[in-house]
């Protein structure tokens, strides 16, 4: 039905489907129980450790991914879930990764080990022209790993890896893996811990200048990108421009220039925050907000799910918020500037949740409701 094919393309949906992410949405809400008989938030909060819930849904993740991933060191997941640090667990030791770390180093060519063809990438010394996917002569990219596994003329069940070198490997565009490279796996030299990227290397000898469309005092430095590759590629993707910039040691996002000055993953931020005139904009510094272009509103798709009857061929009537009884999404518009080409939930006109006010007023006028521009008040 119309319906059920616009509920599996809507890009999000208020139903939340999927069971991966209401797995999770289950095992990181606060779980409320009170004890029979208890009274009050004193008694209720002496019978029940909420501590200990906590705690032991975290043993259990680990749990889960030590058994998804046997032979992976799983120190790092132990650190993501704090167990140390909120539960008092004790870190346990890094376990050395099954591997064939003797054998990596003694290989010269990407040849067999084994019944494996391994080959080698390393972004400081390779060389995708010169190099031949071996330890002393690896290549440069993935890419040109991948072309000379697929060359190499493999039965269907012969496997291969590619090695990947300390170092960040930059993909400037999307490699395809498919059924045919089976089976292939990709995976770190023993002892190092490479990074890929989808971002594009800037020139190491980028010349930063001080911003003169600023005051001296601010702190807003500038470099002309026209003329290098990474120029090009950043103004041939599918959304030309640079989102983000980050530094590669230490990795960490630098701060868009903005006013007033601070970083956002650092700086404390919010309604609540002590600290929010600090970082953000106090209403009485604004003259004018400068709003974005209307581009007209999105075409809404919307059915009232309570109703018997409808579309669905089901009855949903048991959420205490009506706007949980419907399924409503738009798409084009004002909405496609954000969401992209497709069904929308936060496009709909019957969005509800956090911030959904704003996105329905999107959706009703046809202009995004968060400013582009504003003009100080210097009164």
């Amino acid at each position: 039905s119309e319906i059920d094919r616009r509920i599996r393309k809507s890009r999000l949906t208020r139903t939340g489907l999927s069971g991966v992410p209401m797995l999770l949405s289950l095992l990181w809400t606060p779980l409320v129980a009170r004890p029979v008989g208890a009274v009050g938030s004193e008694a209720w909060a002496s019978a029940f450790n909420t501590t200990e819930l906590d705690c032991g849904m975290r043993r259990l993740m680990l749990r889960q991914a030590q058994a998804l991933q046997p032979g992976r060191d799983h120190t790092i997941t132990f650190d993501s879930l704090q167990l140390e640090t909120l539960c008092g667990d004790p870190r346990p030791k890094k376990q050395p990764q099954q591997s064939r770390a003797k054998a990596y180093e003694e290989e010269e060519l990407g040849e067999e080990l084994g019944e494996e063809l391994v080959v080698y990438v390393c972004p400081a010394r390779g060389d995708d022209g010169e190099g031949n996917g071996g330890l002393a002569r690896p290549f440069r990219t993935i890419r040109a790993a991948l072309r000379k596994i697929r060359g190499e003329g493999r039965g269907r069940n012969k496997p291969a890896a590619i090695v990947l070198r300390n170092g960040t490997h930059f993909l400037n565009e999307t490699v395809e893996i498919t059924r045919r490279d089976e089976p292939l796996s990709i995976r770190a030299y023993p002892g190092e811990a490479p990074w890929i990227s989808g971002g594009v290397p800037l020139p190491a000898d980028l010349a930063w200048r001080r911003s003169g469309e600023h005051p001296r005092s601010s702190d807003v430095w500038a470099a002309d990108l026209r003329g290098t590759e990474a120029f090009a590629a950043l103004m041939s993707g599918p959304r030309p421009g640079m989102p983000g910039l980050f530094t590669l040691e230490p990795h960490r996002r630098l701060t868009r220039a903005r006013y007033p000055n601070g970083d956002a993953e650092l700086v404390q931020w919010g309604y609540a925050s002590l600290h929010r005139d600090a970082v953000s904009i106090p209403g009485e510094a604004v003259e004018e907000w400068t709003k974005p272009d209307a581009l007209g509103p999105p075409e809404f798709f919307y059915v009232d799910l309570a109703r018997p009857g409808n579309p669905s061929g089901r009855v949903k009537n048991d959420s205490q918020q009506s706007a949980y009884n419907a399924f409503g999404v738009g798409s084009g518009g004002a909405c496609a500037s954000v969401w992209g080409d497709g069904d929308s939930y936060w496009c709909a006109n019957s969005s509800s949740g956090g911030w959904a006010e704003v996105d329905s007023e999107c959706a009703a006028s046809g202009r995004l409701q968060i400013p582009v521009g504003m003009r100080y008040n210097r009164s």
